[in-house]
């Protein structure tokens, strides 16, 4: 999300500068793309107490003349809106790239969640948790898509083993619980065990990193191994959202309702198989065929649906490959664009309208 607004602000010729951890996933893949970096140089959970060491931040805005500061990460609205209240003129966003569940009902909290502009939410179920928890009026807050760039989306790969069916999950670099993979894992045993199907099933796991440098292979081939699976087993190295490829996509509970790569799934035209919450089932309802749900962690109903795909797999593509502009509509690149920068101008004049 940071990487992609970032870089439609510098395309149309804005200074753009991300305040990141140094040598993180973000400022390598910042640098790549030739984004100033600004490091910080504390942990990510600030208490009060030591907000001092966000000065440099503070400095920053002042010294570079920032006028938008736009927040991916609750734990720094806080201390942003804090230094930001003798800055009237710089107007604040919030990007809420998971479902809000703690209550920030406080005063204090409510007062600096007041300096946010515009709060955007990626996924419409998202407007609850945020106006519940934060206490932010729903005026404030704003859907608007994942914003995926529809050129960068490639048609499914054709290099699959078609003597076999392939079915994707991507693993995010800092996921640590391996319940979810685990129950992938279970209900493709169980699968290749009942011989429903004509071809057996393989498991492919997408990453943006290197899968050497993931702590988490030795463990996934471990589960394999218990499971005799290591040979239907295939890891995927330094994948980008736009290069996933498989049969079946299937996803599972992660801290955002609705993830691009299952979105970019349907647009490439591969079924999705989605664990069970308010986002996955209105695509359900909206797309049918195209989408299953599961409760997470429930490797006898995951087997269940990855079957019901595959047996009514000429029906559920037709239907994935039907539904690209609906989806779009609302999480394409385009539509997004031109409400971010909208948005950034709206809230800018308010500001100095209102504070010179």
């Amino acid at each position: 999300m940071i990487l992609r607004d970032a870089k439609i602000l510098k395309d149309v010729g804005h200074n753009v500068f991300i305040f990141c951890l140094k040598n993180s996933l973000l400022d390598l893949k910042a640098k790549s793309y030739g984004f100033d970096c600004i490091y910080h140089k504390a942990g990510t959970h600030l208490k009060f107490i030591k907000w001092y060491k966000l000065s440099i931040l503070k400095e920053t805005i002042e010294r570079l003349d920032i006028n938008v500061v736009h927040c991916y990460d609750l734990n720094f609205v806080w201390p942003t809106s804090y230094f930001l209240r003798r800055n009237p003129r710089v107007a604040l966003f919030f990007t809420a790239s998971e479902q809000v569940l703690k209550n920030y009902r406080e005063y204090w909290f409510k007062s600096l969640m007041s300096r946010v502009d515009l709060v955007y939410i990626p996924v419409k179920e998202m407007v609850d948790s945020v106006s519940d928890h934060l206490v932010v009026p729903e005026r404030k807050i704003y859907f608007s898509g994942l914003g995926l760039d529809e050129t960068s989306i490639k048609s499914k790969a054709n290099n699959l083993d078609e003597n076999v069916w392939n079915l994707g999950i991507f693993v995010n670099e800092d996921q640590t619980e391996l319940d979810d993979i685990k129950t992938c894992l279970n209900s493709i045993w169980s699968i290749n065990l009942k011989r429903s199907l004509t071809k057996s099933c393989h498991l492919h796991l997408y990453t943006s990193k290197k899968w050497s440098e993931n702590v988490l292979r030795t463990e996934i081939e471990a589960i394999a191994d218990e499971f005799k699976l290591r040979s239907f087993l295939h890891f995927h190295d330094d994948i980008q959202v736009s290069d996933i490829s498989a049969d079946v996509w299937m996803s599972y509970a992660t801290p955002l309702p609705l993830e691009d790569y299952t979105i970019t799934a349907l647009l490439k035209g591969i079924p999705i198989i989605a664990n069970r919450n308010a986002a996955t089932e209105e695509l359900l309802t909206s797309y049918g065929k195209a989408v299953s749900t599961y409760m997470t962690n429930d490797s006898r109903e995951l087997r269940d649906k990855i079957e019901s795909v595959i047996l009514n797999f000429d029906g559920a593509t037709s239907e994935a490959k039907s539904i690209k502009e609906p989806v779009l509509n609302e999480h394409g690149l385009n539509f997004y664009r031109e409400k971010l920068l909208k948005n950034y101008e709206i809230q800018l004049i308010k500001r100095q309208r209102f504070f010179g």
